[in-house]
């Protein structure tokens, strides 16, 4: 209230300058307005740290991007153009998407790709399935016990898979059916071949926030896979031990006990301490693509390296051969075709495995001690599954996490998109920031400018270069 009386004061007396009593009261008033609520923030990111330590959920951070998030809608676009096809009905437009996806998932050749990793992979690859056919493999042996509890990790409410079966037929069924499937998955790592009906999956177009959804390209595909599939799924993960295997401490992505709101945190607390002339360069990565092009024997070499064994190998060799999806648009499928790359955004397994694609670019930058600490605690990239954040103190050492950032990425195959790949200066002053960016040179991604920008996003919240993001939890 004082704040504004001294707004109406001045206000009235024709906005005075320089020393004028009311504007110096004024810009007093102002000043203690702002601390107050600097005060505030911090006390609220302190107890939501509080709240988040007792209980790591992610209630309040999806509830945040949620808000953010524009419905979509029911009806498709009148028209859906994929490069320079066009499709009207609905049944070209779902061809159109099954081309499109089809494309997605067949592996591309790009001048900025190096083929030695690849190419050593894929010699390592073909050495251990020689080894596997000439061992004596132990015996995996799958409880009904085991199979009860896969069960119960199914999600409810989810679509039908092509079968017409979800999780709840599955739950309802129990114990009636646990036999079964325990035949059938012992069957499975007794012959390292998983039953084809477990390869298929339905693709449904989501259209990505705020983009043009006449464009092909600004589609996400989620994929249905088979009911049955997942219950084995979730048992090879816990048999398996691939739940964060050797993970990144700056992982948050799809891991039990943390969420994303800790990645989101450690931004916002690495923003609230910058004091004086300190500077703060934060670039959010954007991977074009990124569940989609993994490459399935550059995945399983390094399955192979982090000590997965043979048996299990095996088997999620085989789940990645013969692969087929549909797609299924305005009531309808499509015709099936092969996936021959990428982790099925949907699919059990796909996140853990997707984290253990990207987990060495992580261990890299904090190896070599590159991006920020908190103490002594390194900070540099935190992380959930592929949204990535670089941040650092200092311009040259932001261009070597850059340069390996982009050196990773050509050793395995993806894109890091360098006009969606946004930078910002961060400091004390808005007027610092903006003059920084100004006069600093643009950062690089191998051969393409990086310009820097005002704001940015990650993980849905936005970031500028005036002030901290102003967060509401519910």
């Amino acid at each position: 209230m004082w704040n504004v009386c001294n707004y109406w004061r001045w206000d009235n007396a024709g906005r005075p300058r320089n020393n004028h009593i009311l504007f110096v009261g004024k810009k007093s008033a102002k000043r203690a307005l702002r601390r107050q609520q600097r005060k505030e923030a911090a006390i609220e990111r302190e107890q939501f740290l509080q709240r988040l330590e007792k209980d790591p959920n992610d209630k309040a951070f999806f509830q945040l991007i949620k808000r953010n998030q524009s419905s979509i809608k029911s009806n498709g676009p009148e028209i859906l153009i994929d490069g320079d096809k066009t499709a009207k009905t609905p049944s070209n437009q779902r061809e159109t998407f099954a081309d499109y996806f089809k494309n997605l998932a067949t592996p591309q050749e790009n001048r900025n790709f190096k083929d030695e990793l690849l190419s050593n992979s894929t010699n390592r690859c073909n050495l251990i399935k020689e080894v596997s056919k000439n061992s004596t493999k132990r015996k995996i042996l799958v409880t009904q016990q085991e199979i009860l509890n896969a069960i119960q990790k199914l999600k409810n409410g989810k679509s039908p898979d092509e079968y017409g079966i979800t999780a709840e037929h599955i739950k309802y069924a129990g114990n009636e059916i646990t036999h079964i499937y325990q035949n059938i998955f012992n069957q499975i790592f007794k012959e390292g071949k998983v039953a084809t009906s477990f390869k298929t999956g339905i693709i449904t177009p989501v259209p990505k926030k705020g983009k043009d959804l006449t464009q092909a390209t600004n589609y996400r595909g989620i994929t249905v896979t088979s009911a049955h599939g997942k219950v084995y799924e979730y048992v090879l993960i816990e048999k398996a031990g691939l739940k964060n295997i050797n993970q990144s401490n700056l992982q948050f992505g799809f891991t039990e006990r943390l969420s994303p709101t800790m990645a989101a945190l450690i931004l916002s607390e690495v923003y609230s301490e910058i004091n004086g002339k300190d500077l703060l360069f934060i670039t959010t990565l954007d991977s074009q693509k990124a569940f989609d092009v993994v490459n399935h024997q550059i995945l399983l070499d390094k399955l192979y390296y982090l000590g997965v064994d043979i048996e299990y190998w095996d088997v999620i060799e085989d789940m990645y051969n013969g692969v087929t999806s549909t797609v299924k648009w305005q009531g309808d499928t499509s015709l099936s075709f092969s996936i021959d790359q990428g982790v099925r955004q949907g699919g059990i397994l796909s996140s853990h495995l997707y984290k253990q694609y990207i987990n060495e670019l992580l261990s890299e930058l904090e190896t070599h001690n590159m991006g920020i600490s908190i103490g002594n605690t390194y900070a540099g990239c935190p992380s959930c599954a592929d949204d990535i954040v670089l941040l650092s103190n200092d311009q040259n050492e932001m261009q070597e996490m850059l340069n390996t950032v982009y050196d990773y990425s050509s050793d395995h195959r993806f894109l890091i998109h360098p006009v969606k790949s946004n930078t910002i200066v961060k400091s004390v002053n808005k007027r610092t920031s903006e003059r920084i960016q100004q006069s600093t040179e643009n950062f690089t991604l191998g051969d393409n400018i990086m310009e820097f920008k005002s704001e940015t996003t990650h993980l849905g919240l936005k970031r500028t270069t005036s002030e901290e993001t102003k967060i509401k939890y519910q």
